[in-house]
């Protein structure tokens, strides 16, 4: 994106984000192939001295609705502009990741077009196709498709329109870089933008299904693979010089003309009544407004942001109080939590259906006819998503329509959600993406949406609400406990006679909205879904099931592999303590039970790039000097994406501290489209699953969470950050379909280092965080 373009969109209001689709092509006097993927930031720059200070779609077509993308229209994905630049529209929002990059890079591929002159609007519900939300590593394996198969439809339309210009036969013509050329005639060229002109081209190209099923223009023609130039070659983001230099603009930058400040006040205990609010003590803040109460909701709105600051306050929202009797507002005690050292029992005990994930043979047998059996329990902690962004929202909401601004990763999907919370139909409501500081999987930004809308729709004008850190740790959504409970035996060779892998699993997917349940209108609902875990090992007798769909009394909801990175954990620990037992190497330990050529192939590359030599973990026995080292292996099939990760690590063992020294990842989801972008998901993968592993717990008592700022819920500092990460991608071949990148390689992280720990000094981590205390503790014990 050049500095001027950048520099537009560094300088926007908010007024200036919302210019509807029809509007847009109007003053931009072009073909709009359709899409949606960067937000109307990039897209509305350009145009925007022409637009009125009311850019709603209302304001603009004289509707009161917001009309949905029609994706069987070929101007709903694609637009060409004058001076030969296109846009993108696409649904799928960028969170840091650069997968929407990948995205238009496949774009500009099928369109032949160039990718530095093509630009991207992301996730506005008036903009944009919904394609599902932007999670589970699917942006490129399901929109990737879709967007591929719009821009050849839009290339095959390009060529008829200069065939008909040219008057040859559209095999006479070629394609390339925006620029539709007269094969053997010199100097008979069109660039496309003088081609469409200030024509609009409402072609229908064809689509069916819904979100990730969605299929778009069936019949177009696609690019034969080995003719790529774009597709698998790393490019430059758009987002990221804005970024550096500050000039970006996210959602927490931006105003609303007459906006108010809001902040939403929270109980003491999660499940408390609100019983009294005294307002008398509010009326010497400056700028106060009022206190919104809505059943058990409760807000306070300021011409300031410091000035709702200050009355949520002394109403009694900083859950560091000592109880519920301080501040203004008074709430019902309630005490009906499981406190930390509780939720192990509370996991196990809670109401679950058993589900069979692989059952053969008698393991009961084998295990008693074993030479040598094994057991073990994993622990893994609450987290909580740790955005150092705090969540943020603006609303609009009059009494038949709304307009909120937010950073969700389910634009579409809070439109409806939001329109049930106000009573409205889905028509009426819209929602303007803007990229967040701290977007990242299900945090508290649609909550925060919520939390906007009612107090806007109490006071009639636009408001911002922007969460407190103990808002945002203390009563965002959670990634759920889980408690493990394995079994194996060995034969007096040292061969696998039995597995026995149990899972206790809380529910992965609750999408209700707090704000919602607060004011007893429920939105959302609980997707009793169940973690994912990749079994692959061909052992004889084996029985892996999950007990699953329990409720732990918090709201919880997908985090970066949501379940997998727990299970991975306790599978690919476990199968190390049986290797050591059996005093084989752990890499041919595996090898000798798997059979799937895309898992040995990953394992076997990784272990090339690390250098690994064969022998036994901890073999040597303990290492004398105050630090020792280790290296530790693991694997994770995560949705037809491979990944091995082999580590090196230092633990000393006077405090306990553990230094991930060097990690290398050996990564198979077949295509990668940018490989910089995909190495760049891998390194920021590894760093965050470290930080989990090391740091990362919530503790609660048994009214609320207590780990409610970076002191009682560490995170990892620059200093622990790796040395080096290595990367190699596998199987990285154009005739091979893109899988997932966003999420695979956390989930080896936590086993890898419980194995390197074992391989340094000799003993068995079973509970993340890998805190010092809790390793030295386990070296005490040893």
């Amino acid at each position: 994106m050049n500095a001027q373009r950048h520099g537009a969109i560094a300088a926007m209001e908010l007024s200036d984000l919302g210019a509807s689709r029809r509007t847009f092509l109007k003053t931009s006097g072009g073909l709009v192939l359709g899409f949606s993927l960067l937000g109307p930031v990039a897209a509305m720059a350009a145009v925007r001295d022409e637009l009125p200070l009311d850019t709603s779609v209302a304001a603009m077509t004289g509707k009161d609705t917001f009309p949905a993308v029609d994706p069987a229209k070929l101007d709903a994905w694609i637009a060409i502009h004058p001076d030969n630049t296109a846009t993108l529209f696409t649904g799928k929002v960028e969170q840091g990741n650069g997968a929407p990059n990948a995205l238009l890079q496949i774009a500009a591929e099928e369109l032949d077009f160039p990718y530095d002159r093509f630009f991207l609007v992301m996730g506005s519900t008036t903009e944009t196709v919904d394609q599902g939300p932007s999670y589970g590593s699917m942006a490129v394996r399901y929109a990737g498709p879709q967007i591929q198969h719009a821009a050849a439809a839009g290339r095959q339309v390009l060529l008829d329109m200069a065939s008909q210009h040219f008057g040859v036969p559209v095999d006479k013509l070629t394609a390339a870089a925006g620029v539709v050329t007269v094969a053997g005639a010199v100097g008979k060229s069109i660039t496309y933008g003088e081609l469409v002109g200030d024509k609009r081209l409402d072609v229908t190209i064809g689509a069916s299904g819904k979100t990730f099923g969605m299929k778009v223009a069936p019949d177009a023609k696609l690019k034969d693979p080995s003719k790529y130039t774009v597709i698998g070659t790393s490019v430059q983001r758009k987002d990221i010089p804005g970024k550096v230099t500050g000039a970006f603009t996210y959602l927490q930058d931006v105003k609303v003309p007459g906006m108010l400040h809001g902040r939403v006040v929270r109980p003491y205990g999660i499940q408390s009544r609100l019983l009294s609010v005294d307002e008398t003590g509010l009326k010497d803040i400056p700028g106060f407004v009022q206190v919104v109460r809505v059943g058990n909701f409760l807000g306070v709105l300021a011409e300031t942001e410091w000035g709702a600051i200050q009355a949520a306050q002394r109403l009694g929202s900083k859950l560091d109080r000592k109880g519920p009797a301080d501040g203004l507002a008074k709430w019902s005690d309630w005490n009906g939590l499981a406190a930390t050292d509780e939720v192990w029992d509370a996991v196990r005990k809670a109401p679950q259906k058993t589900r069979s994930i692989a059952s053969h043979g008698d393991v009961d047998g084998a295990l008693k006819a074993a030479a040598h059996t094994f057991k073990a329990t994993y622990l893994t902690p609450f987290e909580t998503h740790g955005s150092i962004g705090p969540e943020c929202a603006i609303a609009d909401v009059s009494h038949d329509k709304a307009i909120v601004w937010g950073g969700t990763q389910m634009p579409h999907q809070a439109q409806r959600d939001l329109a049930e919370l106000l009573g409205l139909s889905v028509d009426k409501v819209e929602v303007r993406w803007v990229e967040a500081s701290g977007q990242y999987g299900r945090n508290g930004l649609e909550h925060v949406m919520a939390d906007a809308a009612i107090l806007s729709r109490a006071v009639g004008r636009p408001v911002r609400v922007q969460w407190m850190r103990w808002d945002s740790h203390g009563w965002d959504p959670k990634e759920a406990p889980m408690v493990q409970a394995l079994e194996g035996g060995l034969d007096e060779h040292g061969n696998v006679t039995a597995w026995r892998h149990h899972m206790w699993v809380p529910t992965l997917s609750d999408t209700r909205l707090l704000a919602s349940e607060l004011i007893d209108k429920p939105v959302g609902n609980v997707n009793l879904g169940h973690a994912q875990i990749g079994y692959e090992y061909t052992f004889d007798n084996a029985d892996v099931a999950s007990r699953d769909e329990s409720r732990v009394g918090v709201i919880t909801a997908w985090m970066r592999a949501p379940g997998q990175f727990e299970t991975t954990f306790a599978m690919e620990s476990f199968i190390d303590e049986l290797a050591a037992a059996a005093k084989q190497d752990p890499l041919a330990f595996r090898l000798k039970y798997l059979k799937a050529p895309r898992t040995v192939g990953v394992l076997k590359a990784a272990a090339r790039l690390y250098g690994w030599q064969p022998r036994v973990a901890f073999g040597a026995g303990k290492q004398s000097g105050r630090k020792a080292k280790g290296r530790g292996i693991a694997w994770v099939n995560r949705d037809d994406s491979l990944v091995a990760t082999i580590a090196d690590v230092e633990v000393d063992q006077q405090t306990g501290e553990i230094h991930v020294v060097r990690v290398v990842v050996a990564h198979d989801n077949g295509l990668v489209i940018s490989p910089d972008g995909m190495r760049n998901q891998i390194e920021g993968n590894i760093i965050q699953s470290v930080s989990r592993t090391l740091h990362e717990e919530v503790t609660f008592d048994h009214a609320h969470v207590t780990s409610r700022d970076w002191t009682s819920y560490p995170i990892l500092r620059f200093h622990e950050i790796p040395d080096s990460i290595d990367i190699v991608l596998v199987n990285n071949d154009p005739k091979s379909k893109s899988t997932g990148g966003g999420e695979p390689s956390t989930c080896p992280t936590a086993a890898v280092i419980s194995n390197a720990v074992y391989d340094a000094v000799g003993v068995r981590l079973h509970q993340t965080p890998f805190r010092p205390e809790r390793v030295k503790a386990a070296m005490g014990k040893a």
